[in-house]
């Protein structure tokens, strides 16, 4: 094979990824890439640079506490949550994906010629942008207002005015949200929710309905329990 036929060989292919990193089996991956994440767990790499985010997170809250003292520790700490769990799952398949692009920029140097812009541009939009089936996606910038902040945040608005466990649906869950105050991002609201449309926003967005839901049954429970043995 000659030169110029490696190279092209080697610049057409495609970056591996998971269709859901953080969650793919271990014997999914390449050698490497299980080396790569072994990596990162020896080194607790990951635990590192979230905690780097949470001290930096922590310093804003408490800066913009002093102008508004109705922020309180329990929001700071829910909000976080999201952040961390967002960062543990994609942050190896992505770290994973920048060394290949590199490691294939440098074999392409290594014969002689740097490798093509058009095919830098394809191999970052494929694994940062356009991504595959499965993966997580990114708003469109268009019709959809929800990210993961503000879904997260009329999720705690809401979840929390139930007052039985059992009440708690996803139908239910989007009428409240429906109802919500229109200002800020709701005010671009342009259709009510349904309980379907929320669910698909919960996974596109990678929220754990279950968890969410079971967390606001259990504070349900217990705050009964307590009022229970009050009496």
């Amino acid at each position: 094979m000659s030169r110029e036929s490696s190279k092209q060989k080697h610049a057409n292919r495609k970056p591996q990824q998971s269709k859901e990193p953080g969650r793919v089996s271990v014997e999914s991956l390449s050698v490497t890439q299980r080396e790569f994440n072994a990596l990162l767990a020896e080194c607790d790499f990951i635990s590192k640079v979230i905690q780097i985010y949470r001290e930096d997170a922590a310093r804003e809250f408490a800066d913009r506490k002093k102008y508004a003292p109705n922020h309180s520790a329990v929001e700071f700490e829910e909000g976080f949550r999201f952040q961390e769990e967002f960062i543990r799952k994609y942050l190896p398949g992505w770290l994973w994906s920048i060394t290949e692009i590199l490691t294939l920029e440098a074999f392409c140097a290594s014969l002689g010629e740097p490798l093509e812009k058009s095919k830098m541009a394809e191999l970052v939009n494929f694994s940062f942008v356009e991504r595959g089936p499965g993966e997580r996606l990114l708003k469109d910038g268009r019709n959809e207002i929800w990210n993961r902040h503000l879904l997260g945040w009329a999720l705690g608005q809401v979840l929390s005015k139930f007052k039985v466990g059992s009440a708690i649906t996803l139908a239910a869950t989007a009428k409240k949200i429906n109802q919500l105050p229109k200002r800020g991002m709701l005010r671009k609201m342009k259709r009510a929710l349904t309980g379907k449309h929320l669910q698909k926003l919960l996974q596109d967005h990678d929220i754990d309905w279950l968890k969410e839901k079971k967390r606001y049954q259990n504070r349900l429970a217990e705050e009964k329990r307590i009022k229970k043995t009050a009496k």
